[in-house]
């Protein structure tokens, strides 16, 4: 599992948004902390961006969850 950069860059993301949502997947998916805390991460790093902030209210209003690994 991981992601489509390919379908990222087809859809006109920039190189730096790509980088942020990456990160953003390494931070939740990755790194080994609960997803609350891996949430509290991510909004700390990227305080601001709006394409961040989206992924972030997604995984808040998802009534069925976020499936992790």
């Amino acid at each position: 599992m991981g992601l489509n950069i390919v379908g990222l860059r087809r859809r006109g993301f920039s190189k730096d948004e790509i980088e942020m949502i990456k990160e953003t997947y390494r931070i939740y998916y990755l790194s080994g902390v609960n997803p609350s805390d891996a949430k509290e991460k991510i909004a700390a790093a990227y305080a601001g961006q709006p394409l961040i902030n989206g992924i972030l209210s997604f995984m808040e209003k998802s009534t069925r969850g976020i499936i992790r690994k």
